[in-house]
């Protein structure tokens, strides 16, 4: 089994305070199969993990069903209840959810999770998360679809509370191979967030690339694409981004993908121009089968939670992963992260920006073949420029899991 650890979707535009719990996503064989061939890039399912267990007992026809059922405890200091006012509590969840497999080509995962805090500053909610991803091949077209829905109320590192929110994202991608060396990957994605007090948007963006494949293991792409946000809280805005990018496998055991390039984003309600370098690099590095370490680095441009703001996010990544005594697995993870926030009046600072670093531990085993159980550490801290958004936070705790 592989460990994906996932939140929430990426269109939440806003980091969460608490320690992300460990989440499964599981990719149909079908896409698994066309990834592992090259047969094609599916942006929107790349990141997923596979995790399909054996010996299903329900199934009815074409659809197998994977109930699963989780329980964390964690005990944090320093968590935001309102912008300046840092409180330590225990918290609680409960997840029930079920995974359906539909054919090779289609999974379907709902997961809520019931939240219980101590502390009574903080109230009580119910988190839910739905995620749809297909993926299919015709002749030498590759296509995939990703459809996910977020529901969550914790406390967020841009507003200093918990936070109402909402998202919907749906990707949509198609490559096309036309010979051995030459291939064009193309992507929709919509993203709709509201969230209750602060700035709710809509964007609707594409990207397309044109890869050319230098040798086996050393392919370069020029990429082009853009898109339009709308928000409830601030301008209208249109966006062009040009960029480069080289994937290269050095060795079996290292790999680096590199993509750089700029943003012109055009505010429409001021006029006001906002011209961006994008970067992000990824390495990876596995010596030996029970042992990997990635490092990554991207620069982005998002719109902010925050009325007639944008944010330009910087961050970079360590990781390690190591399998201990065959049974125990630890992740370890180190980063840092500026957030610089930008008006959209005139394009200049807007007056904060954060600066972010935390380090994480997960310890986890496996029990009665399909149990899982782990122990983690997380700290965190926020420098933030505007008062009221600084904390400092220790975060320990349990995890229970069980599937079918």
């Amino acid at each position: 089994m592989v460990l994906c650890a996932l939140s929430i979707p990426g269109s939440l535009k806003a980091q969460q305070v608490l320690a992300p719990p460990t989440s499964y996503v599981a990719v149909p064989a079908a896409v698994q199969e066309m990834q592992s061939e090259g047969a094609g890039s599916l942006r929107a399912l790349d990141t997923l993990a596979p995790l399909l267990p054996h010996g299903l007992p329900f199934e009815m026809g074409p659809v197998t069903v994977h109930p699963h059922l989780s329980y964390r405890f964690l005990y944090g200091n320093g968590l935001s209840a309102a912008p300046g006012d840092q409180v330590a509590s225990i918290i609680q969840e409960v997840s029930p959810g079920v995974l359906l497999e539909i054919g090779r080509h289609w999974t379907i995962d709902y997961t809520p999770i019931q939240r219980f805090y101590s502390d009574r500053r903080f109230q009580n909610g119910l988190d839910q998360n739905v995620s749809l991803i297909g993926g299919t091949s015709y002749e030498d077209w590759v296509l995939g679809l990703s459809q996910t829905y977020a529901s969550t109320f914790t406390p967020l590192v841009q507003t200093a509370q918990q936070t109402d929110q909402q998202a919907f994202a749906t990707g949509l991608t198609a490559s096309y191979r036309f010979n051995s060396k030459l291939s064009l990957e193309m992507g929709l994605d919509q993203a709709i967030t509201s969230a209750e007090g602060f700035n709710s948007s809509k964007q609707w963006s594409t990207m397309e690339w044109l890869a050319y494949q230098i040798w086996p293991r050393l392919d370069v792409s020029v990429g082009a694409g853009g898109g339009y946000v709308t928000e409830s809280m601030g301008s209208d805005s249109a966006y062009g981004q040009l960029q480069g990018r080289v994937q290269w496998r050095a060795t079996e055991k290292v790999s680096l993908q590199v993509h750089a390039g700029f943003e012109d984003r055009q505010f429409l309600a001021s006029s006001a121009n906002l011209l961006n370098p994008l970067y992000g690099v990824s390495i990876a590095y596995q010596p030996i089968a029970e042992t990997s370490l990635s490092l990554s680095a991207d620069r982005t441009v998002s719109s902010s939670l925050l009325q007639d703001q944008v944010t330009e996010n910087t961050a970079l990544t360590v990781s390690l992963s190591q399998q201990l005594l065959k049974k125990l697995s630890l992740n370890l993870a180190a980063s840092y992260g500026e957030i610089n926030y930008i008006s959209e009046l005139n394009a200049g600072s807007a007056g904060r920006v954060d600066s972010m670093y935390s380090f994480n531990a997960h310890l986890g085993w496996p029990f009665l073949k399909r149990g899982t159980a782990g122990v983690f550490y997380q700290f965190s801290n926020n420098n933030s420029s505007q008062n009221g958004f600084s904390y400092s936070s220790n975060q320990v705790g349990l995890e229970l899991g069980y599937r079918y």
